[in-house]
């Protein structure tokens, strides 16, 4: 029942984006199984040729899958939200399998470009969904503002006022004189040995 549920809402909101089904062509045909650490959660995504998705319990014949991604849905959902270069490691997602898939799998996602104003103007009418998608977008203009400030000000406490955390040109300082201390120890073991061997 509550893949089903899972299933209806993933197709709907794929649906949303007209492009979705021509990033979903490689991917007929290929299974995707999908692990939700901490939960229990385990399912697979099938891509049918219909431009849908099918969720279902692990083939019962351990058939194994053609991607596995496993992770907390924290992690999933950080890794979704990342921009740039994907590293799955760093999010703490583990991936194994077809990585080209994985790559692809994620770009369907990723690359979806719906016009969310348009489809409250379905519902609402054009005149409020205007009003409410530009509140909305202030919202998010603000409270990406806001996290920027309060970063940039808990690392200058951490830098400047309780030195927990030293700063960049303090650990470039520190990183030259490890190298000069390195250079010095190699040449005065090569002293050393040439010493040894005149001796």
């Amino acid at each position: 029942m509550l893949l089903q549920y899972i299933e209806k809402t993933l197709n709907r909101y794929l649906a949303l984006d007209p492009e979705s089904k021509r990033r979903m062509a490689p991917l007929t045909g290929k299974r995707v199984a999908l692990k939700l650490l901490g939960t229990g959660f385990v399912c697979e995504l099938l891509f049918d040729a219909a431009a849908q998705i099918r969720l279902c319990l692990p083939a019962a014949d351990d058939t194994p899958p053609d991607l596995t991604i496993e992770g907390t849905p924290l992690a999933l959902l950080r890794l979704q939200c990342a921009e740039g270069h994907i590293n799955f490691v760093a999010a703490g997602v583990t991936v194994t399998g077809d990585m080209e898939l994985a790559q692809d799998v994620q770009q369907l996602f990723r690359g979806m470009e719906i016009d969310w104003e348009e489809c409250l103007a379905v519902g609402m009418g054009d005149v409020p969904a205007r009003g409410l998608f530009n509140v909305l977008r202030q919202i998010k203009t603000t409270a990406r503002y806001m996290q920027a400030h309060l970063t940039r000000q808990l690392s200058d406490y951490m830098h400047e006022e309780i030195n927990l955390v030293p700063t960049r040109a303090a650990l470039q300082d520190f990183y030259h004189e490890v190298d000069t201390l390195r250079m010095r120890v190699d040449r005065v073991q090569a002293r050393c040995r040439q010493l040894t061997g005149e001796s």
